[in-house]
Protein backbone atom coordinates (compact mmCIF):
# COMPACT_ATOMS: atom_id res chain seq x y z
CA UNK A 1 0.00 0.00 0.00
CA UNK A 2 1.28 3.46 -0.91
CA UNK A 3 1.01 6.00 1.87
CA UNK A 4 0.87 9.74 1.32
CA UNK A 5 0.97 12.56 3.80
CA UNK A 6 -2.05 14.73 4.52
CA UNK A 7 -1.66 18.40 3.64
CA UNK A 8 -2.22 20.27 6.89
CA UNK A 9 -0.19 23.43 6.30
CA UNK A 10 -2.67 26.24 7.00
CA UNK A 11 -0.66 28.84 5.07
CA UNK A 12 -0.54 26.65 1.96
CA UNK A 13 -4.25 25.80 2.19
CA UNK A 14 -5.11 29.49 2.54
CA UNK A 15 -3.01 30.38 -0.53
CA UNK A 16 -4.54 27.52 -2.48
CA UNK A 17 -8.07 28.54 -1.56
CA UNK A 18 -7.46 32.17 -2.53
CA UNK A 19 -5.80 31.41 -5.86
CA UNK A 20 -7.68 28.32 -7.03
CA UNK A 21 -11.10 28.83 -5.45
CA UNK A 22 -11.63 32.58 -5.07
CA UNK A 23 -9.75 33.83 -8.13
CA UNK A 24 -10.40 30.98 -10.56
CA UNK A 25 -13.08 28.42 -9.71
CA UNK A 26 -15.83 30.73 -8.43
CA UNK A 27 -15.57 33.33 -11.25
CA UNK A 28 -15.45 30.56 -13.86
CA UNK A 29 -18.52 28.91 -12.36
CA UNK A 30 -20.50 32.17 -12.42
CA UNK A 31 -19.66 32.56 -16.11
CA UNK A 32 -20.51 28.92 -16.80
CA UNK A 33 -23.80 29.15 -14.89
CA UNK A 34 -25.11 31.65 -17.43
CA UNK A 35 -24.94 28.93 -20.11
CA UNK A 36 -27.07 26.39 -18.19
CA UNK A 37 -30.60 25.93 -19.53
CA UNK A 38 -33.59 26.87 -17.38
CA UNK A 39 -34.54 23.26 -16.76
CA UNK A 40 -31.29 22.56 -14.90
CA UNK A 41 -30.36 25.93 -13.40
CA UNK A 42 -31.85 25.26 -9.95
CA UNK A 43 -30.15 21.89 -9.60
CA UNK A 44 -26.79 23.18 -10.80
CA UNK A 45 -26.99 26.20 -8.51
CA UNK A 46 -27.81 24.00 -5.51
CA UNK A 47 -25.14 21.41 -6.27
CA UNK A 48 -22.38 23.91 -6.93
CA UNK A 49 -22.86 26.69 -4.42
CA UNK A 50 -19.70 28.39 -3.14
CA UNK A 51 -19.78 26.19 -0.06
CA UNK A 52 -20.23 23.05 -2.17
CA UNK A 53 -17.37 23.94 -4.50
CA UNK A 54 -15.05 24.46 -1.55
CA UNK A 55 -16.13 21.12 -0.09
CA UNK A 56 -15.63 19.46 -3.47
CA UNK A 57 -12.09 20.81 -3.62
CA UNK A 58 -10.93 19.97 -0.11
CA UNK A 59 -12.92 16.88 0.90
CA UNK A 60 -11.44 13.43 1.37
CA UNK A 61 -11.71 10.60 -1.16
CA UNK A 62 -14.72 8.88 0.44
CA UNK A 63 -16.63 12.17 0.69
CA UNK A 64 -15.67 12.98 -2.91
CA UNK A 65 -17.22 9.72 -4.12
CA UNK A 66 -20.43 10.55 -2.28
CA UNK A 67 -20.54 14.05 -3.76
CA UNK A 68 -19.96 12.76 -7.29
CA UNK A 69 -22.67 10.14 -6.81
CA UNK A 70 -25.08 12.86 -5.70
CA UNK A 71 -24.22 15.04 -8.71
CA UNK A 72 -24.62 12.21 -11.21
CA UNK A 73 -27.95 11.10 -9.75
CA UNK A 74 -29.40 14.62 -9.86
CA UNK A 75 -27.87 15.61 -13.21
CA UNK A 76 -27.45 12.36 -15.19
CA UNK A 77 -26.43 14.25 -18.33
CA UNK A 78 -23.08 15.05 -16.70
CA UNK A 79 -22.49 11.36 -16.00
CA UNK A 80 -23.48 10.39 -19.54
CA UNK A 81 -20.98 12.86 -20.98
CA UNK A 82 -18.04 12.47 -18.59
CA UNK A 83 -18.48 9.01 -17.05
CA UNK A 84 -21.07 6.80 -18.81
CA UNK A 85 -19.66 3.70 -17.09
CA UNK A 86 -21.29 5.07 -13.92
CA UNK A 87 -24.62 3.61 -15.07
CA UNK A 88 -23.10 0.16 -15.62
CA UNK A 89 -21.32 -0.32 -12.30
CA UNK A 90 -24.05 -2.55 -10.85
CA UNK A 91 -25.19 -3.99 -14.18
CA UNK A 92 -23.97 -7.56 -14.68
CA UNK A 93 -23.30 -8.77 -18.21
CA UNK A 94 -23.87 -12.42 -19.03
CA UNK A 95 -21.39 -12.38 -21.91
CA UNK A 96 -17.80 -11.36 -22.66
CA UNK A 97 -16.24 -9.58 -25.59
CA UNK A 98 -14.88 -12.89 -26.86
CA UNK A 99 -18.32 -14.49 -26.65
CA UNK A 100 -19.72 -11.87 -29.05
CA UNK A 101 -16.76 -11.77 -31.42
CA UNK A 102 -16.84 -15.53 -31.84
CA UNK A 103 -20.44 -15.51 -33.08
CA UNK A 104 -20.17 -15.71 -36.88
CA UNK A 105 -23.39 -14.27 -38.26
CA UNK A 106 -23.06 -16.32 -41.42
CA UNK A 107 -24.34 -19.21 -39.32
CA UNK A 108 -28.13 -18.98 -38.75
CA UNK A 109 -27.91 -20.39 -35.24
CA UNK A 110 -25.61 -17.53 -34.21
CA UNK A 111 -28.12 -15.00 -35.50
CA UNK A 112 -30.67 -16.45 -33.09
CA UNK A 113 -28.17 -16.27 -30.22
CA UNK A 114 -27.41 -12.60 -30.91
CA UNK A 115 -31.09 -11.65 -31.15
CA UNK A 116 -31.96 -13.45 -27.90
CA UNK A 117 -28.95 -12.05 -26.06
CA UNK A 118 -29.67 -8.52 -27.27
CA UNK A 119 -33.31 -8.69 -26.20
CA UNK A 120 -32.39 -10.01 -22.75
CA UNK A 121 -29.65 -7.42 -22.27
CA UNK A 122 -31.87 -4.61 -23.50
CA UNK A 123 -34.77 -5.48 -21.18
CA UNK A 124 -32.51 -5.63 -18.10
CA UNK A 125 -30.41 -2.59 -18.97
CA UNK A 126 -33.40 -0.39 -19.75
CA UNK A 127 -34.62 -0.82 -16.18
CA UNK A 128 -31.36 0.70 -14.90
CA UNK A 129 -31.09 3.46 -17.51
CA UNK A 130 -34.69 4.55 -17.01
CA UNK A 131 -34.25 4.58 -13.25
CA UNK A 132 -31.31 6.98 -13.64
CA UNK A 133 -32.99 8.91 -16.49
CA UNK A 134 -30.02 8.27 -18.77
CA UNK A 135 -31.88 9.51 -21.85
CA UNK A 136 -28.88 9.86 -24.15
CA UNK A 137 -27.70 6.32 -23.47
CA UNK A 138 -31.19 4.97 -24.11
CA UNK A 139 -31.37 6.91 -27.36
CA UNK A 140 -27.93 5.72 -28.49
CA UNK A 141 -28.40 2.06 -27.62
CA UNK A 142 -32.08 1.34 -28.18
CA UNK A 143 -33.90 3.96 -30.26
CA UNK A 144 -35.48 2.68 -33.49
CA UNK A 145 -34.81 -0.91 -32.50
CA UNK A 146 -37.21 -2.23 -35.17
CA UNK A 147 -34.76 -1.04 -37.82
CA UNK A 148 -31.70 -2.61 -36.20
CA UNK A 149 -30.13 -5.53 -38.04
CA UNK A 150 -28.58 -8.51 -36.30
CA UNK A 151 -25.11 -7.19 -37.20
CA UNK A 152 -25.99 -3.87 -35.56
CA UNK A 153 -27.28 -5.68 -32.47
CA UNK A 154 -23.96 -7.50 -32.26
CA UNK A 155 -22.18 -4.15 -32.37
CA UNK A 156 -24.46 -2.71 -29.69
CA UNK A 157 -23.69 -5.65 -27.42
CA UNK A 158 -20.01 -4.86 -27.86
CA UNK A 159 -20.70 -1.18 -27.17
CA UNK A 160 -22.47 -2.12 -23.92
CA UNK A 161 -19.46 -4.23 -22.97
CA UNK A 162 -17.18 -1.23 -23.61
CA UNK A 163 -19.40 1.03 -21.51
CA UNK A 164 -19.18 -1.49 -18.68
CA UNK A 165 -15.38 -1.50 -18.93
CA UNK A 166 -15.17 2.31 -19.15
CA UNK A 167 -13.60 2.33 -22.61
CA UNK A 168 -16.45 3.91 -24.59
CA UNK A 169 -17.17 7.65 -24.72
CA UNK A 170 -20.77 8.54 -25.42
CA UNK A 171 -19.65 12.16 -25.90
CA UNK A 172 -17.95 11.11 -29.16
CA UNK A 173 -21.16 9.57 -30.48
CA UNK A 174 -23.94 11.91 -29.33
CA UNK A 175 -24.45 15.66 -29.35
CA UNK A 176 -24.84 17.12 -25.84
CA UNK A 177 -26.01 20.60 -24.81
CA UNK A 178 -23.21 23.14 -24.52
CA UNK A 179 -23.70 23.54 -20.76
CA UNK A 180 -22.91 19.84 -20.35
CA UNK A 181 -19.83 19.68 -22.58
CA UNK A 182 -18.56 22.99 -21.17
CA UNK A 183 -18.83 21.93 -17.52
CA UNK A 184 -15.15 20.94 -17.26
CA UNK A 185 -14.12 24.50 -18.20
CA UNK A 186 -14.73 25.71 -14.64
CA UNK A 187 -11.89 23.55 -13.30
CA UNK A 188 -8.49 25.02 -14.19
CA UNK A 189 -6.17 22.08 -13.55
CA UNK A 190 -3.31 23.79 -15.40
CA UNK A 191 -3.41 26.71 -12.95
CA UNK A 192 -3.38 24.36 -9.98
CA UNK A 193 -0.54 22.32 -11.42
CA UNK A 194 1.57 25.32 -12.42
CA UNK A 195 1.14 27.24 -9.19
CA UNK A 196 1.04 24.45 -6.63
CA UNK A 197 2.27 21.24 -8.28
CA UNK A 198 5.64 21.11 -6.55
CA UNK A 199 4.21 22.14 -3.18
CA UNK A 200 1.54 19.45 -3.36
CA UNK A 201 3.88 16.63 -4.34
CA UNK A 202 6.37 17.70 -1.66
CA UNK A 203 3.66 17.77 1.01
CA UNK A 204 2.30 14.38 -0.06
CA UNK A 205 5.76 12.82 0.08
CA UNK A 206 5.19 10.64 -2.99
CA UNK A 207 8.32 8.61 -3.68
CA UNK A 208 6.77 5.58 -5.42
CA UNK A 209 4.09 5.63 -8.12
CA UNK A 210 0.65 5.10 -6.45
CA UNK A 211 -0.58 3.42 -9.64
CA UNK A 212 2.05 0.76 -10.35
CA UNK A 213 3.63 0.60 -6.85
CA UNK A 214 6.98 -0.07 -8.51
CA UNK A 215 8.64 2.93 -10.11
CA UNK A 216 10.35 5.53 -7.94
CA UNK A 217 9.11 9.04 -8.70
CA UNK A 218 10.68 11.52 -6.27
CA UNK A 219 10.07 15.25 -6.49
CA UNK A 220 13.29 17.08 -7.32
CA UNK A 221 13.52 20.85 -7.00
CA UNK A 222 16.94 22.48 -7.25
CA UNK A 223 18.52 25.42 -9.12
CA UNK A 224 19.31 23.20 -12.12
CA UNK A 225 16.74 20.39 -11.94
CA UNK A 226 12.96 20.50 -11.61
CA UNK A 227 11.11 17.18 -11.74
CA UNK A 228 7.69 16.25 -10.44
CA UNK A 229 6.35 12.69 -10.07
CA UNK A 230 5.76 10.95 -13.38
CA UNK A 231 5.55 7.26 -14.20
CA UNK A 232 5.49 5.42 -17.52
CA UNK A 233 2.49 3.42 -16.32
CA UNK A 234 0.50 6.68 -16.34
CA UNK A 235 0.79 6.93 -20.10
CA UNK A 236 -2.31 4.74 -20.49
CA UNK A 237 -4.38 6.63 -17.91
CA UNK A 238 -6.96 9.33 -18.74
CA UNK A 239 -5.59 12.83 -18.11
CA UNK A 240 -7.97 13.32 -15.19
CA UNK A 241 -6.31 10.44 -13.33
CA UNK A 242 -2.69 11.47 -13.84
CA UNK A 243 -0.56 13.06 -11.18
CA UNK A 244 -0.39 16.85 -11.48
Amino acid sequence: MIKINEITDDNFLARYKKKVISKSLLPKFKKYFNTVDLEHKNKIEALFSEESLIELTFCGSSELCQIIDKIYKQVPSLAEFYCPEYFFVNFELNYTKSDINELDLRKPENTDVINELFDETKNNLLLTLREFQATQLIKFLFTEEHRVTTAQKKKKLLDIYKFKKGTFKLSEQMKFPFWVSNFSSIFDYELMSKEFGYDITNFLGIDVCPYCNQEEIPTIESPRVHRRPVCLSQATLPDSFKLS
